[in-house]
């Protein structure tokens, strides 16, 4: 800018020079000086101008047709395909395997790769070529402003007449020339307070930052990316209530395997057929995996199938149980979920007609095979594809962090018919500083709650080949209410007396019993979540040949929950061969799930026996549980006998690990988790006029989702948003620049060019506007009007 204020000094005191005007040679007709001579000159001026500006118009207004293309593109999330590099839509089915064979097309994954990477190079050239195209429109447009500023009565100070010599610099928003002039225009008169030159501040400033951020604004827009993108969504289900209160029923729960009258006379026996082989298979898997471990590894969950897919009943997660976080709750996939996804994976393969055994006429799913023709294209060239259902989940838990226990039973008698109170006593609980031991006393019977149950069955021993094992009794219990006590506390229930005073009366119910304030009484964490609808088991060992059963029984206590989780299928045979079905967006507090009461009788259908029978004599797991029974007692009188009330290490007590102790709490695992699995809900078609008012924590719509993962465009980042922002307020500054071009060439008078200003400071005849002005922020304050004087473009200070 310091040659600027030296050219319009350049006669001051006579010193210096002026630069030799150059004759112009013109036509004999026209003598020059004259009016004729200005005239023609002025009229070639104005021609050569308007043929540039209708050039520069067209350049200008064609920056907008990309830009907007590419936020069409944008907002229609446009899908290329499995590669970026996808012309006319022509890209590659099934890149990534073939879904008959599944076989994984190594080659092609190396050639879309390699596609995908050219392509996205070109298209960063593609967008620095729009950056420098706005640079030149935004330029243009700033120019104009400040020459229509300069040629008005006010005229403009001369820091912003060639503001355009620094314009895109990022370093002039921080130079004094900038803000100098406005400091200037405030000590004016009142009317001058309403110059435009604030307005022409503001714009160099907002055109300065766009031509900065225009550049990645447009790459973030024009580089398509990898995303999942929903396909096909539909909702078809309205959930009511789980079934687990109630006994199995209905031929639909067990496809195939129960009618609806061998369920209601209690004939569980008949699930044999479908899933008592799922036991064997588990255990069997589970016996394998932890002899093939190595050293602390852990070993590999065994999995399950249910008609066309596969899963896993250890979904563990880190949901916190109640206002304490330090336990895990293992979330159980539904069986009746797992069946429907099934038959959308069927006909999503095209295989509803293969196979008429699995259920693929349980519902209506035929608005569902239409979305999937409707999108199979897009699902075909996509690189994977993921199916994904909303449905309830059953979660278990275990607040002792010991699955199961073992003690004596003492039974009290109540005051009313069909009243038991049942104490287990050492139970061992665990929580966050020291290990307790407790009596556990629970109600059984209907006239406490008709909700109770019982349920008896038995696992025999195989034959006279095992000597060793023993029948084991086992006694299923669905409990509304249970408290706890010991040597030290009771917590204010009573119940330590009440257990104390019946003893001495042989069982029957003391005078101190008072019930309803022993199990109204609330108990501390960690023992509160398991007061409420506690299933327990219990294993007693039979000696052989005998009815007499041993002192001390195993029992084992489940609490259950009822969430809503998302199961997610990958339907390609070459990344999920085994076709698992996987669980995730599982809750995150069992605050935000429901207590369940489960009917004992699930647990027998888990088992495949009848109500009061006994199981197979040749199934492997029941086999592992009779011969390590005795292991598991022996080995938790060992953790009795070693416990610790000030322990501060919450790692547990350091007792060796029994292996036959480990496997008798896993197997009766597997079946508590197979049980849970097979709780069916109750569901209605959605509504689409009450479906928005629906409770979505107790009844929520449930309904299945398609997602292909292809390259796309549309948002997918914060940035993506900024970069909209930005490419919209180009297309602003494209459309002014036009409005002022229209508004420029109108006047009889064009604006100068860069070398006619130059030209004008040479020639500028100096008036000592500068004079007492020693800083040049102090020169940039005054303020010049640029005017055609007879063909000429002159300067004329206005200070």
């Amino acid at each position: 800018m310091v040659w600027l204020y030296r050219l319009l000094q350049n006669k001051r005191d006579g010193t210096k020079r002026r630069a030799p005007e150059k004759k112009v040679e013109l036509s004999p007709l026209v003598t020059p000086g004259t009016r004729e001579h200005r005239k023609r000159e002025r009229w070639r001026k104005v021609r050569s101008s308007l043929a540039i500006r209708s050039l520069l118009q067209i350049f200008t207004f064609l920056w907008i047709a990309p830009v907007i293309a590419l936020l069409v593109l944008n907002f229609k999330r446009y899908i290329i395909g499995a590669s970026a590099w996808c012309p006319f839509g022509q890209c590659q089915y099934h890149a990534l395997a073939d879904r008959e064979t599944g076989s994984l097309n190594t080659n092609s994954l190396s050639e879309l790769d390699h596609q995908d990477h050219n392509l996205l190079g070109a298209l960063q050239f593609v967008g620095k070529a729009i950056e420098a195209w706005f640079v030149i429109v935004a330029g243009g447009l700033l120019f104009d402003v400040a020459m229509l500023l300069a040629q008005s009565q006010q005229g403009l100070p001369l820091g912003y007449i060639l503001s355009i010599l620094e314009f895109g610099d990022l370093t002039n928003l921080f130079n004094p020339h900038m803000y100098t002039p406005l400091h200037a225009q405030a000590k004016r008169t009142e009317q001058s307070r309403r110059s435009p030159v604030y307005i022409f501040a503001f714009l160099a400033i907002l055109l300065t930052l766009l031509a900065n951020l225009m550049g990645p604004s447009i790459t973030v827009l024009l580089l398509p990316t990898q995303q999942w993108v929903p396909i096909v969504h539909l909702e078809d289900q309205a959930f009511q209530e789980m079934n687990s209160v109630n006994p199995p029923s209905g031929d639909f729960v067990f496809k195939g395997s129960c009618s609806a009258s061998e369920l209601a006379l209690g004939h569980y026996g008949c699930t044999g057929d479908q899933y008592a082989s799922n036991l064997n298979s588990m255990a069997v898997f589970a016996d394998s995996s932890e002899k093939a471990r190595c050293g602390p590894a852990t070993s590999i969950d065994p999995l399950i199938q249910e008609a066309y897919l596969s899963f896993t009943f250890n979904s563990t997660s880190g949901t916190k149980v109640g206002k304490r976080g330090d336990r895990s709750v293992i979330w159980i996939p539904n069986r009746l979920v797992v069946r429907t996804s099934s038959n959308e994976w069927a006909r999503f393969n095209n295989k509803e007609n293969h196979d008429g055994d699995c259920g693929l006429d349980d519902f209506d799913h035929g608005s569902f095979s239409k979305l999937v023709r409707e999108h199979r294209a897009v699902s075909n060239r996509s690189l994977s594809t993921l199916i994904e259902r909303s449905g309830p989940t059953i979660g278990y838990f275990d607040q002792s962090s010991r699955m199961c226990n073992s003690g004596p039973v003492f039974d009290i008698t109540g005051t009313s018919p069909n009243q038991t109170v049942r104490c287990l006593d050492r139970r061992v609980v665990y929580d966050s500083t020291s290990q307790y031991e407790y009596t556990q006393c629970f109600r059984i019977g209907q006239g406490w709650n008709v909700a109770n149950q019982v349920q008896d069955f038995s696992l025999n021993a195989p034959s006279d080949q095992y000597p060793m094992q023993r029948n084991l009794s086992v006694q299923v219990y669905l409990s509304d209410k249970t408290t706890f006590f010991n040597s030290s506390t009771d917590f204010g229930s009573g119940m330590g007396k009440c257990y104390a005073d019946s003893k001495q009366n042989n069982g029957t119910a003391a005078a101190s019993c008072d019930w309803d304030k022993i199990f109204s009484t609330l108990m501390p964490p960690p023992l509160r979540n398991t007061t409420d609808n506690v299933l327990n088991v219990e294993y007693r060992a039979m000696l052989k040949d005998s009815t007499q059963g041993l002192e001390n029984v195993v029992w084992c206590p489940t609490v259950a929950y009822a969430g809503f989780g998302t199961y997610s299928l990958d339907p390609s045979p070459a990344t999920n061969p085994q076709r698992e079905l996987s669980l995730k967006s599982l809750p995150d507090s069992t605050n935000n799930a429901t207590l369940l009461a489960v009917n004992p009788s699930w647990l027998l259908a888990s088992w495949s026996v009848d109500a009061n029978g006994s199981t197979w004599n040749d199934r492997l797991i029941v086999s592992i549980m009779q011969s390590t029974i005795v292991d598991f007692q022996d080995h938790f009188d060992n953790i009795i006998a070693n416990i610790s009330y000030t322990n501060d290490n919450d790692t547990g007590i350091a007792v060796p690990i029994n292996k036959g102790a480990t496997e008798f709490e896993k197997f009766h695992s597997f079946a508590i988790f197979q049980a849970l699995s097979m709780i069916d809900y109750n569901f209605t078609k959605p509504n689409p006029a009450t479906s928005k008012v629906t409770d979505a924590s107790s009844h929520p719509i449930l309904g299945t989702s398609i997602s292909v993962r292809v390259w796309t465009f549309g948002p997918y980042s914060r940035t993506w948003y900024l970069g909209v922002v930005v490419a919209c307020l180009g297309i602003l500054v494209t459309l002014s620049r036009s409005v002022i071009a229209i508004i420029t060439s109108r006047k009889k008078a064009p604006s100068p060019s860069n070398i006619e200003l130059m030209v004008a400071a040479l020639e500028h005849k100096y008036q000592e506007e500068f004079e007492g002005r020693r800083f040049e922020t102090d020169k940039a304050r005054v303020r010049y009007r640029i005017e055609d004087h007879d063909g000429a473009t002159r300067f004329f200070p206005q200070d």
